[in-house]
C-alpha cells in the first residue's frame, strides 16, 4: 500500500502532470488515505517552536480502536500516532501499534528520541520511525541500520546518518510565526484531501497542524471519521476555489507537500 506521506515525498521528483494524475487517482473521497492520531498531548520536551503548553491528556484506547476498527471496515489505512505530544508517553504504544498491525494498517511514528532507549526493540514493524532531531538527545546507534529509521532535520542535515530529510517550519494554521512570510503561488492543501487527524482530546480535525482543534468538525465519541470526512468536503471544494477560511486562512502548512492539482482544476 501506497502512504500518502512517502507516496507525496518520493513521487514529487515525477514530472508534474504525472505525478498530479497519480496523485488524484489516489485520493479517495469515501474515506481518507491517512489518518494522524494523537494518542496523547503529554510531551516531555520544551521545544521553542512548539505551538501548544503543557497538557496531559490522553486518548481513550477504547476510542482509538473505534477509529481503526472503522478504517478496518474500508481497507488498510495508514496512520501516523502523533500530533503535538510525545506518542512514545503513551501507556498502550506498544498495544495501539500491535492493533493497527493486526488489522493490516500501516503506521507512521514520529518521536523526539527521548524514549526511544526504552522501545526500539518493540518498533521493528513499524513501517517508518521519523525521529525529530533534538540536540543532546542520544538514540541507539542500532537504529542507524534500520531502514524504516529516518531522521528529520529542521534547516540542516548533520552528517552520519543514510537516512535522513530536512524540513523547514511552518506556521501551524498562522498561529506561530515561525516561517518567513511565503510568495509562492497558493495551490490547495493536501490534507483535507488525504490526511484529517483526531487530537488527544477526540476533536476530529481537518489538518494535523492545528494545536487548539480550531480546525474541529466533530468529536470522534458522537461522529465516525467517515461522516466527518465528507463534512469535510466543503473544505475541499474552499480549497480548489481558492477561499480559505478560519485555520486554513493564513496557514502555510500547504507548501510542505507538491500541488496534487492541474492548474485550471484550482483558482488561486
Amino acid at each position: 500500500m501506497l502512504l500518502p506521506t512517502i507516496f507525496a515525498q518520493n513521487l514529487k521528483k515525477l514530472p508534474g502532470p504525472v505525478y498530479k494524475a497519480l496523485a488524484q487517482r489516489y485520493i479517495n473521497y469515501v474515506f481518507p488515505r491517512h489518518i494522524f492520531v494523537e494518542l496523547t498531548a503529554k510531551c516531555n520536551l520544551r521545544c521553542s517552536y512548539c505551538p501548544r503548553p503543557r497538557i496531559s491528556r490522553t486518548l481513550p484506547f477504547r476510542l482509538f480502536k473505534k477509529i481503526v476498527d472503522e478504517a478496518s471496515s474500508f481497507g488498510p489505512t495508514s496512520f501516523s500516532l502523533h500530533l503535538f505530544g510525545e506518542p512514545l508517553l503513551y501507556p498502550r504504544i506498544i498495544e495501539s501499534i500491535e492493533y493497527l498491525k493486526r488489522g493490516g494498517h500501516t503506521v507512521i511514528l514520529t518521536t523526539n528520541g527521548t524514549m526511544l532507549r526504552k522501545y526500539w526493540r518493540q518498533l521493528k514493524d513499524v513501517d517508518k520511525i521519523i525521529w525529530s532531531y533534538k540536540e543532546g538527545v542520544k538514540v541507539p546507534k542500532e537504529l542507524k541500520t534500520w531502514k524504516n529509521f529516518t531522521v528529520r532535520f529542521f534547516g540542516e542535515a548533520r552528517e552520519g546518518w543514510p537516512r535522513y530529510e530536512v524540513r523547514g517550519l511552518h506556521n501551524y494554521g498562522g498561529q506561530v510565526p515561525l516561517s518567513a512570510p511565503c510568495t509562492a503561488k497558493r495551490y490547495p492543501c493536501y490534507h483535507p484531501f488525504l490526511a484529517p487527524a483526531v487530537n488527544s482530546k477526540g476533536d476530529i480535525l481537518i489538518c494535523c497542524a492545528d494545536p487548539k482543534g480550531k480546525s474541529a468538525v466533530g468529536n470522534i465519541r458522537t461522529m465516525t471519521i467517515s461522516q466527518a470526512w465528507f463534512k469535510m468536503g466543503k473544505t475541499r471544494n474552499n480549497e480548489k476555489a481558492g477561499i480559505h477560511t478560519g485555520i486554513c486562512e493564513e496557514c502555510d502548512v500547504w507548501k510542505t507537500y507538491p500541488n496534487l492539482f492541474f492548474s485550471w482544476q484550482y483558482t488561486t
